[in-house]
């Protein structure tokens, strides 16, 4: 393609990289044949780097294939025939995690198999102390469940207390909640986190707000911050 349209394209990303107010350095000479692009570098637990998502424009395709669209101004005047109304379109080549497996394999290492409670797929271990508080451990994983989280009840008659609280650590589950006579009580579970860091007790309203909030702010953390 012409001069024109490369440093067209390359002032149209560096702008949207401006607008996004996050770091970024210039590659020079890394775009692919047909049009730069921007690169996603993460680095693994060891610090080594990896390109992942990639976001490329190009120009270059849409002229050799000619490929034209109609704007809006043509349709709200009628007129179907007037070339001039046709504009030329711009493809964007857009791979948002690049290869998934090289993606899952980098987050998996970097979490080392703790990820954080918004990606789980154990965020919650519901454990009655005795076998007469299983339909109260039901009662709270389908609560919690309801509101979108994943939740598994142990109420294995054959295991200690200690031992399914152990398992439960051992498993990465973030949360795990303890339920005895006075939680039924009160409608409440005592919380504790897979670092065995004993939180207390809690109504189930509050731990569904606070689970809500770590879901959709993301929190890496969320055991400390609870």
């Amino acid at each position: 393609g012409s001069p024109d349209l490369w440093a067209r394209a390359e002032k149209q990303l560096e702008n949207s990289l401006n607008e996004s107010g996050l770091k970024w350095t210039l590659n020079e000479g890394d775009g692919a044949f047909y049009g730069p692009k921007i690169d996603i570098v993460l680095f693994d637990a060891l610090r080594r780097r990896h390109q992942c998502g990639t976001i490329q424009l190009d120009f270059q395709l849409p002229e050799r294939f000619d490929l034209t669209y109609q704007t809006d101004a043509a349709i709200a005047d009628g007129d179907s025939g007037d070339t001039a109304l046709l504009k030329r379109p711009v493809i964007i080549h857009r791979a948002i995690l690049g290869s998934v497996e090289r993606f899952m394999a980098i987050l998996t290492e970097n979490f080392g198999g703790k990820w954080p409670f918004w990606i789980s797929p154990r965020q919650v271990l519901v454990i009655p102390v005795v076998s007469a508080l299983d339909e109260y451990a039901k009662k709270i994983e389908k609560q919690l469940h309801e509101n979108g989280f994943m939740v598994t009840v142990d109420n294995d008659p054959g295991r200690t207390l200690n031992k399914k609280i152990r398992n439960g650590q051992l498993a990465q589950y973030n949360f795990i909640l303890v339920v005895g006579e006075k939680e039924l009580t009160n409608g409440t579970v005592n919380v504790r986190t897979r670092d065995n860091k004993v939180l207390g007790e809690h109504p189930v309203e509050h731990l569904i707000e606070r689970f809500k909030k770590f879901a959709e702010e993301r929190t890496v953390a969320a055991e400390a911050e609870f």
